[in-house]
């Protein structure tokens, strides 16, 4: 089941975007994309989580395709901001 959230954030879109592909990479995720919309994947808690993110002004918007039915969307959200884009 896809969940989506929005997250907004302050400075540049490359920032971000740089910043979200190095911790993905450094926790052997995958990371496609550029300053307006990209695909990631990230192994968490025994598991992969596979989204896709898209940059609306100052606004990251994520759409998780891919995740256990046990983890809740919002403690993705939770992780997301606080572990991948320094956000929280």
């Amino acid at each position: 089941m896809a969940c989506s959230f929005t997250i907004g954030f302050t400075g540049t879109a490359e920032s971000l975007i740089e910043r979200l592909k190095s911790k993905i990479l450094t926790n052997n995720g995958s990371f496609g994309g550029d300053e307006s919309s990209g695909n990631f994947s990230i192994y968490v808690l025994a598991t992969t989580i596979e989204g896709a993110y898209t940059i609306n002004g100052n606004e990251i918007i994520i759409t998780i395709r891919r995740k256990p039915f046990f983890l809740k969307c919002n403690s993705i959200r939770d992780y997301v901001a606080q572990n991948l884009t320094g956000l929280a």
